[in-house]
C-alpha cells in the first residue's frame, strides 16, 4: 500500500494518496508511515491535517529534527508562525549541525 501511495505521490494524486496512507497508519502506527502522511497531506495544502498527524511524533521525547521541520513548515503554512518559530528552535537545539 506505501508503494501505490508513493506511486500516486508521482502522479500528483496526493489526494488519493492522503487516502491511501491514512488507511496504511490506521493498519500500522508506526513513525514512517506517520511522517509520510504528514508530508503528502502538506502537499495537498492541508497544514492542520499534518499538524494533527504529527502530534503524536511530537509528543515523544526524542523527536527526529525532519519531523520537527515538517511540523514548523505545517504551523507556518496554517498561519501559527509563533508555533512554527517554537519547534524550529526545538529542532535547532536538539541537532544544530544540520
Amino acid at each position: 500500500m506505501q508503494d501505490y501511495g508513493a506511486c500516486l505521490v508521482r502522479l500528483k494524486e496526493v489526494e488519493k494518496a492522503v487516502t491511501v496512507f491514512s488507511r496504511v497508519l490506521t493498519q500500522s502506527n508506526d513513525a514512517g508511515t506517520r511522517l509520510r502522511l504528514a508530508s503528502v497531506q502538506m502537499m495537498a495544502q492541508r497544514p492542520k491535517e499534518a499538524v494533527e498527524t504529527l502530534q503524536p511524533l511530537l509528543e515523544e521525547n526524542t523527536v527526529d529534527t525532519e519531523v520537527l521541520e515538517l511540523a514548523a513548515m505545517a504551523h507556518e503554512a496554517s498561519g501559527n508562525t509563533p508555533e512554527a518559530v517554537r519547534v524550529l528552535r526545538q529542532a535547532i537545539l536538539s541537532n544544530p549541525t544540520t
